[in-house]
């Protein structure tokens, strides 16, 4: 596949700095120079995994390596074109490098999927990354108000993202009612306030949700969560 420049590259200033705001600076970046783990504890599910949704329409992990793929190719600087949105980062604190580290907030499955095609492809990969400084708070926003934008997120992934959300906000001293937290996420607070109450009062059931081989229904697990004791749950 022929390469093509990004519109990233033809933008570029002096080093791989390309443009600063008050919403971040986009810069060029080595996918080794990246902290793509230490976050993941705060992700919404497996996004290697699922398939579309019944309309046709869906975010899975392959079709979005296809679309990437079949969108461009690597640049020069070993950029993949067919990528169209930059990931988000932020940086912390590395002692052991004696520098900050940039860690991914934003755009986990982009980032998953440029490494697999530089490693299918052989090459030393370069992904554009907006940097912004975040605070914890801030950073788990961007990062729930992603996942829930997808049509393939499943109810515990969606109820343990509410869940961390909202123990945040309350860690930050921040009180926020369901209503809100249910439009801050774009979700029907009815079914948002069901999620947030089975993992309340039944976290050990929640967790299984997550990890069953096979979906169950938001009724199935509302009843499970309602039995007296964890033995019974």
């Amino acid at each position: 596949m022929a390469a093509r420049k990004s519109k990233v590259t033809q933008n570029e200033t002096a080093g791989t700095e390309k443009v600063k705001s008050r919403k971040g600076r986009l810069v060029e970046v080595s996918l080794s120079e990246l902290d793509a783990e230490s976050f993941q504890n705060q992700r919404t599910g497996d996004f290697t995994t699922g398939e579309s949704s019944t309309s046709g329409v869906g975010n899975s992990f392959s079709e979005l390596v296809k679309s990437i793929d079949n969108g461009g190719g690597w640049d020069s600087d070993g950029v993949h074109t067919g990528l169209r949105d930059a990931i988000t980062a932020r940086p912390i604190p590395n002692p052991k490098k004696g520098k900050p580290t940039l860690q991914v907030v934003k755009g986990f499955r982009r980032h998953a999927a440029i490494n697999l095609l530089a490693q299918r492809d052989g090459v030393s990969a370069r992904i554009p990354v907006i940097v912004k400084e975040l605070t914890d708070l801030e950073a788990l926003e961007e990062n729930v108000f992603e996942n829930t934008a997808r049509d393939d997120l499943s109810g515990p992934d969606l109820a343990w993202a509410a869940y961390n959300l909202k123990q945040s906000y309350a860690a930050n001293s921040i009180p926020i009612s369901d209503n809100k937290l249910s439009d801050l996420m774009g979700k029907n607070q009815t079914y948002i306030s069901q999620l947030l109450r089975i993992i309340e009062a039944a976290p050990i059931v929640a967790q299984a949700w997550r990890d069953a081989p096979s979906p169950l229904k938001i009724a199935e697990i509302d009843r499970i969560s309602k039995l007296a004791t964890p033995e019974l749950q």
